[in-house]
């Protein structure tokens, strides 16, 4: 299993969520490294909650990839009222200028 697939199991596992989307963007950073994300999440989970404490929620749950060299880590954390009222697109990562 690769650190993206991971990274879907440990938040599917603690968020349950309604939408998930994982997209591998290392390849802006360095070659072969799987140390740069971008995730998108639609989950009740993150009713009542600002933003910064829907990262948290998010960084423990992958914190074991972390702990073994992910570097990067977008997010889009959104309840599913969020999503349905705002019909919000997904916003893409930055290109990255640096590491090669």
């Amino acid at each position: 299993m690769n650190r993206k697939e991971r990274i879907t199991e440990l938040i599917k596992q603690k968020l349950s969520p309604e939408q998930i989307e994982v997209k591998d963007f290392s390849h802006q950073h360095s070659k072969g490294a799987e140390s740069h994300f971008d995730v998108f999440i639609v989950s009740s989970a993150f009713e009542g909650k600002r933003q910064v404490m829907r990262h948290r929620i998010v960084y423990q749950a992958v914190q074991s990839e972390i702990d073994q060299g992910m570097h990067a880590l977008q997010l889009q954390t959104l309840t599913p009222e969020e999503y349905q009222k705002n019909n919000v697109d997904r916003i893409e990562p930055p290109t990255c200028r640096g590491g090669s």
